[in-house]
C-alpha cells in the first residue's frame, strides 16, 4: 500500500512538473505576444507620424506651386505646353469619372472645388481629393489654389484644349 501511494505521489510530481513547464511556455508566449503588440503599436504610431509629415509636405508643395503660379501671373509669364504622353495613361473607372466631372466643371467655370466635383461625380470628397492627387501624379495638370482657406482647382487650359482636340486620354 505504501508503494502505491508513493507511485501516485511520483505521478503527481511529474504532472505538476509538466504543468509548470506548460505554464512557463505559455508565459513566454504571452510575453512574446505582448512585445510584438507593443512593436506593432510603435510601428503604427510611426506610420501615422510619417503620414502627418507627408501631408505637411504636400501642403507646402501646393503653397509653393500657388506662389510660383501667382508670380508667373504677375510677371505675365505663360507656360505653353504641348501635351502628349509618352505612354498611354491608364485610369481607373473612378479616376475617369472624377476627371470627366472636373473637366466639365472647369470648362463651365474655369475653376471648381472638390465639393463640386464630389457632387457631380457622386464620390465622397476625400475620395475625390485622393483621386485628384493620383491624376496629378499621372501627369494631368491640375492646379490647386487656396483663396480664403478654400481650395479651388483648375485644369490647365492648354491641356483641356488638347484633350478636346486630340483625345489624349480615353475617358470612355
Amino acid at each position: 500500500m505504501f508503494g502505491l501511494a508513493s507511485g501516485e505521489e511520483e505521478k503527481e510530481k511529474k504532472l505538476k512538473q509538466a504543468f509548470r513547464r506548460i505554464k512557463e511556455e505559455l508565459d513566454d508566449h504571452r510575453d512574446s505576444i505582448n512585445d510584438n503588440t507593443q512593436e506593432i503599436q510603435a510601428n503604427f504610431d510611426f506610420s501615422i507620424e510619417i503620414e502627418k509629415r507627408l501631408s505637411k509636405l504636400e501642403e507646402k508643395f501646393e503653397q509653393t506651386t500657388l506662389l510660383l503660379s501667382a508670380m508667373a501671373e504677375k510677371l505675365n509669364l505663360k507656360f505653353i505646353q504641348d501635351y502628349s504622353f509618352d505612354k498611354e495613361v491608364w485610369l481607373t473607372r473612378k479616376e475617369k469619372d472624377i476627371l470627366v466631372s472636373a473637366i466639365e466643371l472647369c470648362e463651365q467655370n474655369k475653376v471648381t472645388t472638390i465639393q463640386e466635383i464630389s457632387a457631380s461625380s457622386c464620390y465622397e470628397p476625400e475620395l475625390v481629393k485622393d483621386s485628384l492627387v493620383e491624376l496629378s501624379r499621372k501627369g494631368i495638370p491640375i492646379l490647386v489654389r487656396e483663396v480664403n482657406s478654400s481650395a479651388y482647382l483648375e485644369i490647365d487650359q492648354s491641356f483641356l484644349k488638347a484633350q478636346r482636340e486630340k483625345k489624349l486620354i480615353d475617358l470612355s
